[in-house]
């Protein structure tokens, strides 16, 4: 079951939004919260400096009697603050009145205060008062002023102030969200551009896509883009050349065959045995190189589909590998020697066969008479080493780095081989990963071939 594909642009918008949002949120709670505070404070600031103005109002009369006497013209400023009602009680340490409002000095009798003055909220004639009670001195004679006021204009101008700071909040996520569509739009543009020249590229063209203008972040993607082009013209080329070169190939063997077809026909007095012997060399070559086309096809395949491997007894698999070619060496007097340890690898039996099956035909094909073919099987630091070495006629060295290229045969060699068994072996060690590697004698007599495979 395929998965739900979701939008690059989505993604950046709900986890920037996810961030922004509840920022924004705490932020103006925050706000509102720390200017309603101040609010509250310059509020009970004003109840201080009224009940403050009270204070300086009150006398000592003869006897410690206290009096507080205001005039009229004091008292309605007091009592007039826009729209709240402001209300006021004075008293002295008997709870005898001095002036004021007697409903608000019962109300802060039943209250117990230990600091000089206090703030608190109070409900009385169905109205919310914000109320201040004061404790003043003259002469040691204690005394108690409270200063009532409505919260009308304290709870319009808080409000106020939360619709404010809700209108500019939802106002603030509006062109914040319109800024995150926007960056995130113009920051996805090189992503745009990006598949825009993968989508419009040409399928015969190979060639690097630009870093330059591209930010930071996608020079990974391309440099990984880049180097699949690069492997992908490679493996393009060498296939048409694969391709080229077994076309070719296969026309030499093919037209000798119609050739000598032709020359049969014109002559039928030629001797039949010697025609029919030449058909079938060339016949055996072309088999053997359709053989070799298929094989080398084959192991390519692998490198998409890997082979099965398994546990493989590298002794055994040379000794039954090499019986094959001891008729074959024998025919051009060759000794075969083995030198095999105990050993055994994970890989594929049959592409290991193949693999020295490959090696010892070209051995046998090319190190000529009266040779010495050695097989060596040994353990090392890194795993296996398997040597197979001649002391023929060898190759030179600016050939010996040509060799494992499909089709490539050294010229001076008279043979019939299609110069593929050297590609297979190498794509076959690959497989395993492994390394070969080719080289010659101390002496600069014949060739040996290393390959080291790992446990």
């Amino acid at each position: 079951m395929s998965g739900v594909i979701v939008s690059l642009r989505i993604l950046f918008m709900r986890r920037m939004l996810w961030v922004l949002l509840p920022t924004l949120a705490i932020g103006g709670a925050l706000s509102y919260w720390y200017a309603a505070k101040n609010i509250l404070e310059s509020y009970d600031l004003n109840l201080l400096d009224d009940a403050t103005d009270l204070v300086h109002q009150v006398q000592i009369l003869a006897g410690g009697r206290l009096l507080l006497e205001l005039p009229s013209a004091a008292r309605q400023m007091l009592s007039a603050n826009n729209d709240d009602d402001v209300i006021y009680a004075v008293w002295d340490s008997q709870q005898r009145m001095l002036l004021g409002t007697n409903e608000l000095h019962l109300a802060m009798n039943k209250e117990t205060f230990t600091e000089r003055y206090s703030f608190k909220n109070l409900d009385m004639k169905g109205q919310r008062y914000r109320v201040i009670i004061l404790q003043a001195r003259l002469d040691n004679h204690p005394y108690f002023v409270s200063v009532a006021q409505t919260t009308h204009a304290v709870d319009h101008l808080l409000n106020n102030l939360l619709i404010g700071f809700l209108l500019f909040g939802g106002l603030l996520i509006i062109v914040a969200y319109l800024g995150i569509v926007l960056g995130v739009k113009r920051s996805l543009v090189p992503i745009e551009a990006l598949r825009t020249a993968i989508a419009n590229r040409a399928p015969q063209n190979f060639h690097p896509i630009s870093e330059t203008h591209a930010p930071s972040e996608l020079q990974p993607i391309i440099y990984g883009v880049n180097e699949l082009l690069l492997n992908l013209e490679k493996s393009v080329l060498n296939h048409r050349r694969f391709v080229a070169d077994a076309a070719h190939q296969l026309r030499t063997p093919l037209a000798i065959l119609r050739s000598k077809l032709e020359v049969g026909l014109s002559n039928l007095q030629q001797d039949k045995s010697q025609l029919l012997q030449e058909l079938l060399t060339t016949t055996e070559r072309a088999s053997h190189l359709t053989s070799q086309l298929l094989s080398l096809a084959r192991i390519e395949n692998y490198g998409v589909i890997a082979p099965e491997l398994k546990i493989v007894h590298l002794p055994t698999l040379l000794r039954n590998s090499s019986a094959h070619f001891i008729v074959p060496a024998e025919n051009k007097h060759m000794e075969l020697e083995f030198e095999l340890c105990d050993c055994q690898i994970q890989g594929d039996a049959l592409l290991l066969q193949e693999l020295v099956a490959n090696l010892l035909e070209n051995a046998i094909n090319y190190a000529g008479l009266h040779t010495t073919l050695k097989v060596i099987l040994q353990k090392n630091s890194q795993g296996i080493e398997l040597i197979i070495s001649d002391n023929g006629v060898g190759v030179p060295d600016e050939v010996l780095n040509k060799l494992g290229q499909p089709f490539f045969r050294y010229q001076s060699q008279n043979t019939h081989g299609c110069g593929l068994g050297l590609a297979i072996a190498k794509e076959i060690v690959s497989l395993h990963n492994g390394k070969i590697t080719f080289g010659k004698n101390i002496d600069s007599h014949g060739l040996y071939v290393t390959i080291s495979l790992p446990n």
